[in-house]
């Protein structure tokens, strides 16, 4: 997420601005934007992306749909997407291929 300026201070999600952190005020003095609010938005998101990325691991066909459905909206998300996908066909390959080595 944010992290802390050398002064103390943290920075707002939102405008990027200084303001104290303490449990008393995480509102930024430049927006008066809550920045605790997003904070758990920001955790949900990421708790979504795991779950895609390993149904992605698991079916990469459907990985590689996402990849390009969303590469041009969000291609923060769209990238570890494409990375699991990847690595689902390798582990797929390597497990298929491995019986005749056996």
């Amino acid at each position: 997420m944010s992290g802390f300026s050398t002064d103390g201070h943290r920075r707002c999600v939102s405008c990027g601005g200084l303001y104290y952190n303490s449990h008393r005020t995480p509102i930024c003095g430049n927006c008066r934007e809550e920045n605790r609010r997003k904070a758990a938005k920001i955790g949900r998101v990421k708790k979504f992306m795991r779950v895609v990325i390993f149904i992605s691991f698991l079916c990469f066909y459907l990985g590689f749909l996402l990849y390009f459905l969303l590469k041009d909206k969000k291609p923060h998300f769209a990238k570890p997407i494409l990375y699991a996908s990847i690595a689902g066909v390798c582990f797929y390959m390597f497990v298929y291929f491995s019986q005749y080595f056996i």
